[in-house]
């Protein structure tokens, strides 16, 4: 068969159909393959955010680290709740309670002289309550070093970590810390447990050898017993190590009151004389006056004086706190005016869909594909924030339109008495005006009648509507309107 007779066989009208139905056959094939394929991408971005999310939350100190250089965010409920409703924004610390307690506290010693408000948020759990620890010692340290560099790191709640100094060259049998630590507890069950863990220093880093958790509200019971030293079993950080060691590492420490301060509010500055055990307050001038500022090489610095500058310095401490309660009330206004609105835009979408299903005759319940249908025809599968922030910048461009028109008017009303033309009003004519109505003098007509004629070759300036001279009318009587 030549090549003329082949072509004309394959192009035959039985061929061509024939072709046309298998292309037209692949279409669907081509396209399940598509969403296929699509589906696949899903589930592996899905599988990668899902890995992406479970490492940030295993590893969420590191992350949050990464991006604020701490460990922890430090934001709590309660703590909010005092300082917005207790303290008024931080205006109000309850420092004035003290001369109340001076007077009517005389039942119980205790109570005599302290902060009566700040004493209820400790009793509430809401405030921490300092605790003393003294006598610190750790035993029995799971590490087979003759002598190693230890020390002891303490974490309470989302506080910093506080540790002891370095105990150099020590042996791992009993290690002593000299100094005495401040914690700040809250007496509150939902408080988590205060950690004591005991790390080894090394060249590259540090290695975590056992700690122990203790009870807030049982460490606060013990302050008030005061039953002096007290030994803990601490647990090992690495299980496997357990078999290895005959005796389980303990921690010894003493729980006790510490003198609680509180907040002088800049009036008053309190320091310990170790030499006496006793606490003198000064005045800032007489404390600045005591003693002198120093620089790092232990000579003498100037500074401002505290008499000429201090009242100043209040002011702006007054004028920043005055401030941060003007947020917190803008903060609180708007809130209470955007929740509201949010609710009743919400409600007020749902009333327009169910109208609009009910004109468009759909049966309750409605299948989720007809109300999509009618929600897409009538613009209403927007996002509802979205489209509530269009309906209050809408509003806001209304009243602005609104506005303009209302200012437009107004030139309008008040030049109905100027002269037709651009030209400037006859000077004869403004003359005998000013003299029948006022009786200005010449002179006083001259100067008065230049003024004017300047005044009118000028543009119109709608600003100045309110305050055209009465010489304007022609007739010597006021504009009307």
């Amino acid at each position: 068969m030549d090549c003329p007779t082949r072509v004309a066989s394959w192009t035959s009208p039985p061929r061509v159909a024939a072709v046309l139905v298998f292309l037209a056959s692949l279409r669907p094939v081509e396209a399940s393959l598509e969403e296929s394929f699509q589906f696949v991408d899903q589930l592996l971005m899905l599988f990668v955010l899902s890995m992406i999310l479970v490492l940030a939350v295993k590893y969420h100190r590191r992350v949050i680290f990464l991006f604020t250089g701490e460990e922890s965010v430090r934001f709590e409920v309660l703590d909010s709740c005092w300082i917005v409703c207790c303290r008024c924004g931080g205006l109000c610390d309850g420092e004035w309670t003290r001369a109340v307690s001076h007077v009517l506290c005389c039942w119980h010693k205790s109570l005599k002289g302290t902060n009566l408000k700040r004493g209820l948020g400790q009793l509430l759990g809401v405030l921490p309550i300092a605790v003393r620890i003294t006598n610190l010692a750790v035993g029995d340290l799971p590490t087979f070093t003759e002598a190693g560099d230890f020390y002891v790191s303490i974490e309470v709640a989302n506080n910093p970590h506080q540790i002891t100094s370095v105990a150099e060259d020590q042996h791992p049998k009993i290690v002593h810390f000299p100094e005495a630590l401040t914690l700040r507890v809250k007496f509150n069950p939902l408080e988590s447990n205060i950690r004591f863990v005991v790390k080894e220093l090394h060249t590259l880093g540090s290695r975590e050898l056992c700690d122990c958790y203790i009870n807030p509200m049982a460490m606060l019971k013990w302050r008030h017993s005061k039953n002096g030293p007290m030994r803990f079993k601490m647990e090992f950080v690495d299980s496997a190590q357990a078999q290895h060691f005959t005796f389980p590492p303990w921690i010894l420490l003493e729980i006790g009151m510490d003198t609680e301060f509180g907040p002088s509010g800049g009036s008053r500055i309190r320091i310990m004389e170790t030499t006496t055990g006793k606490a003198r307050e000064f005045t800032p001038r007489e404390f600045k006056s005591r003693y002198t500022l120093l620089n790092t090489y232990g000579m003498h610095s100037s500074e401002p004086d505290e008499r000429r500058f201090g009242e100043l310095d209040r002011l702006k401490r007054a004028k920043s706190g005055l401030s941060s309660f003007a947020w917190l009330i803008l903060v609180l206004v708007t809130l209470s005016f955007v929740l509201p609105r949010m609710y009743c835009f919400e409600c007020y979408r749902g009333y327009v869909k169910i109208h609009i299903l009910e004109a468009a005759g759909v049966q309750f319940p409605a299948e989720d594909s007809v109300l999509h249908r009618y929600e897409v025809q009538c613009g209403l599968d927007s996002d509802p924030k979205v489209q509530l922030a269009v309906d209050v910048v809408n509003s806001v461009v209304d009243a602005g339109r609104y506005s303009e028109r209302y200012l437009e008017r107004l030139p309008q009303r008040f030049r109905r008495t100027a002269p037709p033309s651009d030209a400037p009003p006859d000077p004869a004519s403004l003359s005998a005006a000013a003299t029948a109505s006022f009786g200005i003098g010449s002179s006083d007509r001259a100067r008065r009648l230049q003024d004017g004629q300047q005044e009118l070759q000028q543009p119109w300036d709608p600003s100045a509507w309110a305050v055209q001279p009465q010489w304007l009318s022609a007739a010597g009587t006021p504009p009307t309107g």
